[in-house]
């Protein structure tokens, strides 16, 4: 079983309202001929990356039928494989649409990660980051992969590969550990979908390098320890939000203080059969003055990263 990958959307009857905690449509509709899945390119600038997943739905039965809600799920039930359906997003329509007999409805269903707080001016405006156009990518390749692409998802999002000390290898292409997972940087240039790495603007004028700062334990680097997550994610009804917590410790060994002006998560970008690992931005946050954070020599710190999704 491949988890989230071959989305599609479904429509239903359901009017309960939506919950963070959603497993499935309240009601799915019967008497429907589903048409195939289409997924359109991605779309990104500067602030937002999307794209659309499209299906026809066709009312074959003798009566006409009242649409809801609507969601994208995923999994698979054919004849080569059979997986649990997960639901990945449900809305409930602000007034029923009607679909009579005979008649199709398309849904369209955007699929959009933004910059939180989007400026030209970090120090200005405050802190601001969000998920770049690679996480969105990667979305869309789960989206668009069936039964027929086993390897394609695989390790999309690899970030738990150890400390420093650690190595993903696969193919004769060792990756140090510490490039994967929450990393730090020097710059807080204001985020941009396109961000490819830590400290974007880095030059040879600036004092700090492109991909942040590196594992080690001389200065100006920090020992970048083993990463970890939340046991299980906290989910709030009353707010309905959803959260979990990823968390890494660094340490400063070396004899000046470091300060901190973005956090960034790497993930993997590759999904080969060859698992050619590939630490790539998927993340990343730039730090308002009032947020930025220094690491004495001879200190270590906890730095969270947290994802949430809010209903």
């Amino acid at each position: 079983m491949y988890p989230l990958r071959n989305w599609e959307a479904v429509i239903g009857s359901g009017t309960r309202p939506v919950s963070a905690e959603d497993m499935s449509l309240a009601s799915h509709l019967g008497g429907l001929s589903k048409g195939a899945v289409t997924i359109s390119p991605l779309i990104t600038d500067q602030q937002s990356s999307k794209f659309n997943i499209s299906r026809a739905f066709t009312n074959t039965g003798g009566a006409d039928l009242s649409v809801n809600e609507i969601g994208i799920q995923t999994g698979r039930q054919d004849e080569f494989t059979r997986t649990p359906y997960t639901l990945l997003a449900r809305d409930v329509l602000e007034a029923p649409l009607a679909l009579p007999a005979t008649k199709t409805l398309t849904l369209d269903y955007e699929i959009l990660t933004q910059i939180e707080n989007f400026n030209q001016d970090t120090a200005l405006h405050g802190s601001n980051g969000g998920f770049t156009e690679a996480f969105t990518s990667m979305l869309r390749s789960l989206a668009v992969s069936d039964n027929s692409d086993s390897y394609h998802t695989q390790y999309f999002l690899s970030l738990f590969p150890g400390g420093g000390g650690g190595y993903m290898e696969r193919s004769g292409n060792p990756i140090p550990g510490w490039k994967f997972g929450i990393r730090l940087g020097a710059s807080s240039k204001f985020v941009s979908m396109t961000d490819t790495d830590l400290s974007p603007d880095a030059t040879d004028q600036t004092p700090y390098d492109v991909g942040g700062i590196a594992h080690g334990t001389g200065d100006g680097l920090l020992v970048h320890h083993g990463m970890v997550a939340d046991d299980a994610p906290v989910i709030d009804l009353e707010a309905n939000q959803a959260w979990f917590n990823l968390h890494r410790i660094f340490e400063n060994k070396g004899t000046v203080p470091i300060t901190v002006k973005e956090i960034g998560i790497y993930g993997n970008s590759k999904s080969t059969y060859n698992y050619d690992f590939t630490p790539t931005l998927i993340a990343r946050r730039a730090l308002a003055p009032a947020d930025q954070f220094t690491i004495q020599p001879g200190q270590a710190i906890q730095v969270t990263f947290t994802i949430k999704a809010v209903v």
